[in-house]
């Protein structure tokens, strides 16, 4: 049972009124984004903790010890005199009068809560302490609280509300209450008491002789508080393990139905090896039909491009083949590996399932934060012989390659002439060998248009000599003075 109803917040006004009626509130500040601190000096103070938009509350008969991340709010009614508690009959609200006709409404509406500051209870709030929720600054209290000012002599409002606990509605009915008369007299009369239990729940009972509701509620409050804020950030865990998975899945789904494509898709090598088999037959001027070995001996026409050989064209498609045969192989390892990242994910979501304690989510936390950190990384990180090569993701993360993660020293290297990615040697201002150079240059070309070349030429030059001028589009850069390798596309192992 959550203490958002009137039946709570009666006993609530009446006990800390004890305390600050009539006594000045010295100051309101924030502490963090979610919690609101009213400090009354020696007489003690009041917390509001925001917890997934609800609100819990306390009041604690100490002074308070203002922290360095405090932060001032409601500075206008800083020094003004606490003239009463009011409540709103069966209205999840109570509001703080202070000097000057200055309210404080303290809004108990679930996930919806709130406080605010009215200059005057028939003006519109002048500040909120949630500053996400700017529409309440556009109601009146009379919008805001308008189950109490149409209803307030009827009980209907107060009994339906989804956030009253079915006890509540029990002991109405057990003490035969139909009218808002009724229940005003048995609450002055026999109200029965909220007792917190050891399992921190509240149950309605009549008033034990030794009851502190305050130390209860004081209880209360840090238990749910510890466990909202748990519940929190496990929840919070889970949907980001849930959203990884959900884009793995997609990711495997689009693998393969690619790798579904090339295995129905006839072979390049099928075409090259009909070609070279009947180039006897071949005669430019005439339709080039051969009779397919691959398909029973049926009758296939092939197109000769006319700027090429047959014996040119045949290569080529061989060519092609072994790319495809590449892209094969490079799906068939991306798809073990999402599959792997898949199951380990699900154990992941078992395990914080599992995870009762804060040390236990915090482990989590602490490995999904060092995943993001490679993740958020604009390269590809390799090492060769001691020496750190960095290759860029595509070609935005290029530009944040050569700003960000580059020193003026380094090596770059790129594709000639083509898009492809930026390759950055890490020199330390030290010389780097030629195998280390070769090696960053066979995978500069490999990350390009030219992987499929036997050679291909990759440009080199110190980064201090690379400069990315206005207007150019993601990747694109001016390079001052170049030298140029000829290299064959090599995959980094």
């Amino acid at each position: 049972m959550l203490p958002h109803n009137f039946l709570f917040l009666r006993y609530f006004a009446k006990e800390i009124e004890k305390y600050i009626r009539k006594n000045i509130l010295i100051a309101c500040y924030a502490n963090g984004a979610n919690e609101l601190v009213l400090d009354f000096g020696s007489f003690g103070h009041l917390k509001a903790s925001f917890i997934q938009g609800v609100c819990f509350y306390t009041f604690i008969d100490s002074p308070l010890a203002v922290g360095r991340n405090f932060k001032p709010r409601f500075r206008e009614l800083w020094g003004r005199k606490v003239q009463e508690i009011k409540l709103y009959a069966y209205e999840r609200a109570f509001a703080i009068e202070l000097s000057g006709s200055h309210y404080l409404v303290f809004l108990l509406f679930g996930r919806r809560s709130n406080v605010l500051h009215f200059p005057h209870e028939n003006e519109l709030p002048k500040e909120a302490f949630r500053y996400e929720m700017k529409a309440d600054l556009n109601k009146s209290l009379v919008q805001h609280l308008h189950s109490y000012f149409e209803n307030k002599n009827t009980l209907e409002p107060f009994l339906s509300n989804s956030f009253i606990s079915p006890e509540i509605k029990e002991w109405c009915n057990t003490q035969a209450i139909e009218s808002a008369a009724q229940f005003e007299s048995k609450l002055n009369n026999n109200a029965p008491f909220f007792v917190l239990q050891d399992n921190f729940s509240y149950v309605l009972k009549n008033k034990p002789a030794d009851s502190d509701f305050l130390t209860q509620l004081k209880q209360f409050y840090i238990h749910q508080v510890s466990s909202f804020a748990f519940q929190s950030r496990k929840d919070s865990l889970l949907r980001e393990i849930k959203s990884i998975l959900n884009k793995k899945e997609a990711s495997l789904q689009k693998i393969e139905n690619r790798l579904y494509t090339l295995e129905k898709e006839r072979p390049y090598s099928e075409i090259a090896d009909l070609i070279l088999a009947n180039l006897h037959a071949y005669e430019k001027t005439k339709p080039f039909q051969v009779e397919d070995f691959y398909q029973n001996n049926s009758i296939l026409q092939i197109t000769i491009p006319e700027k090429l050989s047959p014996v040119e064209f045949a290569t080529k498609l061989y060519k092609k083949q072994s790319g495809r045969a590449e892209e094969q192989e490079r799906l068939v390892n991306e798809k073990q590996k999402t599959e792997n990242e898949i199951l380990q994910g699900l154990e992941k979501l078992e395990k914080i399932k599992e995870c009762t304690l804060i040390s236990q989510l915090e482990r989590f936390e602490k490995s999904k934060n060092r995943e993001l950190q490679t993740d958020s990384l604009p390269y590809h990180k390799i090492e060769v012989s001691g020496t750190e090569i960095r290759i860029g993701k595509s070609a935005e993360k290029n530009d944040d390659l050569l700003r960000l993660h580059s020193h003026k020293n380094d090596l770059w290297l790129h594709a000639k002439g083509t898009s492809g990615s930026h390759v950055i040697i890490r020199t330390n201002s030290k010389p780097v060998s030629k195998e280390i150079i070769e090696k960053a240059a066979c995978y500069a070309a490999w990350f390009s248009k030219y992987r499929n070349r036997q050679n291909a030429e990759v440009t080199i030059t110190e980064r201090k000599y690379v400069r990315k001028a206005k207007g150019l589009k993601p990747g694109q850069v001016f390079v001052e003075r170049e030298e140029v390798l000829l290299v064959t596309p090599q995959k980094p192992l």
